[in-house]
């Protein structure tokens, strides 16, 4: 029976089971839960249950009189009385009692972890579901030279030596130096070998940013540091000369508002550099700097740092002057850069759940939420979203950022499913089953509202690319993209993966970017500007719940839903062909099968590639309308996402 009763009943956080979308606070929500008529009649009656003043509130619902298509509407009307109200079904059958929540169906009452969360006033910027991120390490992007300029070494070596400006070494024995474009990256250099990338150069490439399709860009570091990744802060105030500072900014903002292109920048706010002038002046036991860190032993000689790194001294929060200068003000650091003339479009803040008082994460969610509050009082339509590589929850639950780089829930389970192994590359094989667990555990924790725009990478500066994790296995690519364009959140490119780039740890991962179009991946960045258009295009993609509806031999099958749009997205990493046959019941739809579109058929791009070979075989999926349901062929080792729009 409960098998039988999940896969004929229906509810998300989102249009059409909730309405409005996003409702005021102290405002009232329509509630509709779908249940089909296969298990209508074994049902009595449904309550919603939710919570007030931490005593539980039952409402009961609604049974519409007749069924639309193969489903009757339940619905109730409840009151958000709470900024998150966290709601579950309670499902009194003729034989037993049930509860429907964001994870599943049970035969037991479960605990609150995973009710469903409607968002009173959520404050989240609108811009962000229908945006698709290019993160650009800006030394290795571009140095917006011509062939002839860049030829020119010596001129350019002493522009480096002058724009470098004489900066402190942390290490012994390390020079630094500047590096020829086509070079790779050296392990040994720790940060302070230079390509010379800069902001005009990035500047320079719009036109390639929009024929890929990304209409936002995260930039890892970009004020005046020691080293090439900028997160050993000098000077909060003052954009690295070599990137071509606070006027080439100004003008790579004005450039790219030109073409619609938002831009968040990455805060170092946990830590600064060793040489930054608010620490040297700290270590003399200067006013009020002194307190800005946390010193102990004689003479300040020992101090707090990240992760034991002696040059990235930690912040101590538990000053309200530091605040003051760092977030709070409208003179601060954060409110510089979200005012005009530069205006950027939000933070990634760095190391987020580490930010605290007194050497520690102590008061961890209190001052990131501040910050965010901070932020957006200097820009309300700011984007917040911090890096944690662990369960978010708890950022989530206590309002403190906008979205979290989505590691946990995204990034670690679908290289581990599609690879057999961790970032780390030790053994890590997950079945289909379990790699739906690890994401539904993590999606079933969100508001609906947030998991849309959880940011989701496959790769980053900090981690290897998913083309070398992946085997350069264009199958394996695929469906890696497949997910990541079609499952809850924010899509987010790391420069180069479009393009076919690799690189294993640190810094090979950071590699300059290769602009020579013999060198790249051409079926791979087609498949990329597919899967952004059609990111861009579906509200269901962008606004959709989210329910995982077959996991079987090796194939997994989910739907996004949004009004009366449905994707459907199967991904099968089985040796197999699968023949699947979906009746609109199965979809929770509740008209016929309509307008039939291909979002996404990695055969048919795997054919690109194995034209580019000079292979002349390849055999692409099917997909066919028959009989009001929808039939498919997919092929082994590949990936489908199809739009379906319900008939009138």
């Amino acid at each position: 029976m409960k098998d039988l009763l999940y896969k004929n009943i229906y509810f998300a956080a989102c249009p059409p089971c909730v309405e409005p979308r996003d409702p005021a606070p102290g405002s009232s929500v329509s509630l509709r839960l779908f249940v089909g008529k296969a298990v209508a009649e074994l049902i009595d009656e449904i309550f919603v249950r939710m919570t007030c003043d931490n005593e539980e509130r039952r409402i009961k619902m609604k049974r519409s009189r007749d069924a639309r298509g193969e489903f009757y509407s339940f619905t109730a009307k409840i009151p958000l009385l709470v900024k998150t109200t966290g709601v579950r079904f309670k499902i009194y059958s003729k034989n037993n009692i049930y509860w429907l929540n964001a994870r599943g169906l049970y035969a037991y009452h479960p605990n609150d972890y995973f009710d469903f969360r409607i968002i009173a006033g959520n404050d989240a910027p609108a811009w962000v579901n229908k945006s698709v991120f290019y993160q650009i390490f800006p030394d290795r992007f571009w140095h917006g030279l011509s062939p002839e300029e860049y030829a020119a070494r010596e001129i350019q070596e002493k522009k480096f030596k002058r724009l470098y400006g004489g900066r402190e070494v942390y290490f012994r024995g390390i020079e630094p130096r500047l590096k020829r474009w086509n070079e790779r990256p050296d392990k040994k250099s720790l940060g302070y070998e230079f390509y010379m990338g800069t902001l005009g150069g990035i500047a320079m490439k719009k036109d390639y940013l929009k024929e890929l399709g990304v209409n936002a860009i995260y930039l890892t570091p970009i004020f005046k540091s020691p080293t090439n990744h900028r997160y050993d802060t000098i000077d909060y105030f003052q954009v690295d000369p070599l990137l071509g500072g606070n006027s080439g900014f100004e003008k790579f903002m004005s450039e790219m508002r030109g073409v619609n292109m938002r831009v968040i920048l990455d805060a170092v706010f946990n830590h600064s550099g060793f040489s930054c002038d608010m620490f040297k002046k700290a270590k003399k036991g200067i006013k009020p700097y002194e307190e800005f860190y946390s010193f102990h032993g004689k003479g300040r000689a020992r101090y707090a740092c990240w992760l034991g790194h002696g040059s990235l001294p930690k912040l101590n929060y538990a000053s309200e002057k530091l605040r003051e200068l760092i977030f709070r003000g409208p003179g601060s650091a954060a409110a510089r850069w979200l005012s005009p003339p530069y205006a950027i479009d939000g933070y990634r803040l760095d190391v987020a759940h580490m930010i605290g008082r007194n050497a520690s994460s102590e008061g961890n969610a209190e001052i990131i939420a501040e910050m965010r509050t901070a932020f957006k009082k200097h820009r309300p339509d700011a984007f917040v979203v911090a890096e944690n590589f662990f369960d978010p929850y708890k950022m989530i639950e206590n309002d403190c950022v906008d979205s979290v780089m989505n590691y946990h829930g995204f990034t670690f389970p679908v290289i581990a499913y599609l690879s057999g192994k961790d970032h780390g590359g030790r053994p890590n094989a997950l079945t289909s089953a379990e790699f739906c667990d690890w994401v539904m555990d993590c999606y079933a924790k969100l508001p609906q509202v947030r998991a849309d725009i959880m940011y989701n990478q496959l790769s980053s500066h900090d981690i290897s690319r998913h083309n070398s994790l992946l085997g350069r296995d264009y199958k394996k690519i695929s469906a890696a993209l497949v997910f990541q364009f079609t499952l809850p959140g924010v899509p987010s490119i790391f420069y180069g993966d479009e393009i076919g780039l690799t690189g294993v740890g640190d810094p090979a991962c950071r590699a300059a970017m290769v602009w020579d179009e013999k060198r790249r991946a051409t079926a791979l960045f087609e498949a990329y500007k597919k899967l952004v258009a059609a990111r861009k295009k579906y509200d269901a993609l962008a606004y959709g719940g989210f329910r995982i509806i077959r996991v079987e031999n090796g194939v997994i099958c989910y739907i996004r839903k949004h009004m009366k749009e449905t994707a459907l997205c199967i991904v099968n990493t089985s040796p197999s062909d699968a023949e699947l046959r979906f009746k609109p019941a199965e979809l929770f739809m509740t008209g016929a099968v309509g307008r039939v579109e291909l979002i996404f058929d990695s055969t048919e791009f795997e054919g690109l590639a194995a034209e580019k070979r000079g292979a002349k075989e390849f055999t692409a999926n099917e997909i066919k309308a028959a009989g009001g349901s929808l039939e498919m062929r997919v092929r082994q080792s590949s990936s489908l996402a199809v739009y379906i729009r319900e008939a009138r």
